[in-house]
């Protein structure tokens, strides 16, 4: 009886598994099917997540096929020779297709490992085309693998992680059948859960990337899948390690699954600073959030990968002493579970909840303000600093929602045309001996009427109805050279053909103005971007400079980033000492930067004209 039970088990076990691997293998049978008939798979018939998820689901299809052949043969230690002989099929298959597939663009060939890793670098589909803040290589650059190939860490561990505890499972009930043994049942019951959720939530990654938009600070829901994602991780490797160990003395049957499961964690986090240079991503504001002094770890951090072990720890402590699924208490065991899994998540998305809505988060829009539900803010961030006696620099970002760009001016769309069938008329020399960046429009107007006419649709300019501004060049100033013109607004339109766009799609639209009050020139520069997305600009000083920032709100109640430079000029580049504070913010998804300037002795003047025209915009 024990053995046609355990033969229908196997059964619907290959189905079982030969089912749910369909996706992943069909993605590996197209990739081949491609590189036999073209010698290289085409960006866009690329299957992003072909690695790593069709060679596990080629390990785990092998290790079940071989489960009765391993249990007659190794008794008790088959799965630890199965999920051998899977991991090691993983990533032989992993290696295969790593090296030998090739990913063919209209930029450059290059092998899948290098291809994936600037897939990291880009949302999924419909999330932007940004990268995140602490990623400074080109696409192309990545592309010619100038990267460190230890970012693929955390696949790996994800990887091992799904086909040791879904082999685990399947190989334990394997046994249990064909022993009646039921020791572990309730483990491999728990492994099972921990396994299909996690699994669930690496599916979910996939299209989603849990919903990060290439901002080093992520949103809310972001930060709780995250967690969970980690949580879970390391969990499902504790109750891996556990469900052998069932019976032993505690030392060893509830803390080496516990540490096991911090341990996987940490891995993960370790995982996430080789891929994002050094640095974690921001799960929220304050002190819980911020890195500690000499680490790169936040105190949220390491509670995360201390939850892990402590939910582990009581796993096993309440496993230990219900260990049979015929046990009467089950229910309780379940009961207590599901109340401590309760609290963790509540607890987490507490903390996420008070550090995530501040005011300087650029990863959360408000919505309302004084002009209503309409309506929307979001807030400046500077990202990163860099001060050096050669040269220093800031960046800062904000979240763009998007805008469309299918309506655009004729006037535009008539320049952008223009723009590529010169070059596309140009022979190949000419274009590689041309220093023109192609694809990169501009256009110069009078007025913002004019300019509104010429991109097709509105735009809010606040210094338009300021009457105590004059209107200048676009810089600021008019031109020294009567022979070049230089009129009040520019607008820069940008089509320039990538990788992420081989179609030279409208990307960006830039406008920028000019003004003067006084000794004071000012320059307001207005961007919109067509994908979902964080925006990132900033500003380069020649020689050693710190800067100074602060956040203020206007008269309407809009959050400001006002980014001070305080520069040295100690290589002598510059002739004179200058003065240029600087505001951003977004307001209606367009990205404002508001600069104003002159002379270090006028700097009480700059400072006072810049803050007179936030209290009236």
């Amino acid at each position: 009886m024990k053995n046609k039970s355990f033969n229908r088990y196997y059964l619907f076990s290959c189905l079982g598994v030969l089912i749910a691997s369909y996706y992943p293998l069909s993605m590996g049978v197209r990739v081949i099917s491609d590189m036999i008939t073209n010698g290289a798979v085409l960006k866009e018939n690329y299957p992003k997540y072909i690695i790593p998820y069709t060679p596990i689901s080629v390990a785990i299809i092998v290790g079940v096929l071989l489960m009765p052949l391993l249990i007659r043969f190794f008794k008790r230690f088959a799965f630890v020779s199965g999920a051998s002989i899977a991991i090691g099929i993983f990533f032989a298959l992993e290696f295969l297709l790593e090296q030998k597939v090739v990913v063919s663009t209209a930029e450059t060939v290059t092998k899948l490992e290098d291809w994936q890793m600037f897939m990291c670098y880009v949302p999924p589909e419909g999330w932007g085309e940004t990268v995140t803040t602490y990623k400074t290589q080109t696409a192309v650059d990545i592309l010619m693998g100038d990267y460190n190939p230890a970012f693929k860490l955390h696949f790996y561990i994800i990887s091992v992680v799904l086909i040791i505890t879904i082999l685990n499972c399947l190989y334990g009930f394997g046994q249990m059948i064909k022993s009646g043994d039921k020791k572990r049942c309730k483990s491999l019951v728990l492994q099972s859960i921990c396994s299909a959720i996690f699994l669930g939530l690496c599916i979910l990654a996939c299209f989603t990337a849990f919903w990060r938009d290439g901002s080093i600070k992520v949103s809310l829901l972001s930060a709780a899948l995250m967690t969970i994602f980690f949580v879970l991780l390391g969990i499902a490797a504790g109750v891996l390690a556990g469900s052998f160990l069932l019976g032993k003395r505690k030392l060893v049957s509830v803390w080496i699954p516990a540490v096991i499961a911090s341990v996987m964690t940490l891995l993960m986090y370790i995982g996430e600073m080789i891929l994002l240079n050094g640095h974690l991503y921001s799960l929220g504001s304050g002190f819980v959030f911020n890195g500690l002094p000499g680490i790169v770890f936040a105190p949220i951090d390491l509670l995360v990968i201390l939850s892990s072990g402590c939910i582990t720890a009581l796993v096993f402590e309440i496993l230990n002493r219900e260990q049979d699924c015929s046990n009467s208490r089950q229910k309780n065991l379940i009961a207590i579970l599901s109340v401590v899994s309760a609290v963790v998540v509540l607890g987490v998305t507490l903390a996420l909840c008070l550090g995530g809505a501040s005011e300087n988060d650029s990863s959360i829009s408000n919505i309302g303000g004084v002009d209503g539900p309409q309506t929307v803010y979001s807030a400046v961030m500077v990202n990163n600093t860099s001060s050096d006696d050669q040269e220093s620099s800031y960046e800062v970002s904000a979240y763009l929602p998007g805008t469309d760009f299918s309506s655009i001016g004729q006037i535009l769309l008539d320049k952008i045309e223009q723009e590529w069938k010169t070059y596309d008329g140009m022979t190949q020399e000419q274009r590689l001996t041309s220093s023109k960046l192609w694809g990169l429009v501009g256009i110069q107007v009078d007025s913002w009427d004019e300019c509104e006419e010429t991109i097709g649709f509105s735009v809010f300019n606040p210094l338009e109805s300021i009457g105590w501004l004059n209107t200048t060049g676009y810089f600021g100033m008019e031109s020294a050279d009567p022979d070049t013109e230089v009129k009040h607004i520019l607008i820069n339109a940008n089509t320039m053909q990538s990788v992420t766009n081989l179609d030279r799609e409208l990307s960006e639209i830039t406008i920028s103005s000019g003004y003067n009050s006084g000794k004071v020139k000012i320059t307001l520069s207005a961007t919109l971007c067509a994908a979902p997305g964080s925006h990132t600009t900033g500003s380069v000083t020649n020689g050693y400079a710190t800067y100074e920032q602060k956040t203020v709100s206007s008269g309407s109640g809009i959050p400001v980033l006002i980014v001070t430079t305080n520069e040295s000029n100690n290589t002598g580049y510059y002739n004179g000492d200058y003065y240029d504070p600087t505001a951003y913010w977004v307001k209606d998804g367009v990205f404002y930067t508001l600069r104003a300037f002159g002379d270090e002795a006028d700097k009480d003047e700059i400072r006072g004209v810049l803050e007179h025209i936030l209290q009236v915009i």
